[in-house]
């Protein structure tokens, strides 16, 4: 990867954290994007120290109407956190579509990295948690 692409991607830590050989395993470009939208997604809201606003934990949706409103609420708080923390692309596409089974949904995003201009895309399901 280009230095100067790496150096405005940055590289880190994809979670679950990876051991090998006794060292984290540390990543940088679509990859590090792609971990840290996961993560954002999943996180719960105003949980992280000295970040509040951070997180979105779209599970704690799913307990609402599987409707059209449902899907434009969460629409509407994905652009916000991409926006808001993920400088590092432009969001092209944010779709919300159902699961097969109706117990969950499907987060599908299209985004163009900044640094490079080549579009990416991330598919993520989204399910309750389970006791």
């Amino acid at each position: 990867m280009d230095t100067n692409v790496e150096k405005s991607i940055g590289n880190g830590l994809i979670f679950p954290i990876q051991i090998i050989n006794g060292k984290p395993l540390v990543k940088s470009g679509v990859q590090l994007i792609q971990s840290d939208l996961t993560l954002l997604f999943a996180w719960p809201h105003t949980s992280r120290f000295f970040k509040e606003n951070y997180g979105i934990d779209l599970r704690q949706f799913l307990e609402e109407p599987n409707d059209d409103i449902l899907f434009d609420v969460l629409r509407t708080y994905v652009i916000w956190a991409v926006e808001e923390w993920e400088p590092r692309i432009e969001l092209v596409t944010a779709e919300i579509t159902r699961d097969e089974i109706g117990t969950g949904v499907i987060l599908s995003l299209t985004y163009i990295i900044a640094a490079t201009g080549k579009s990416s895309e991330l598919v993520i399901p989204v399910y309750q948690m389970t006791a």
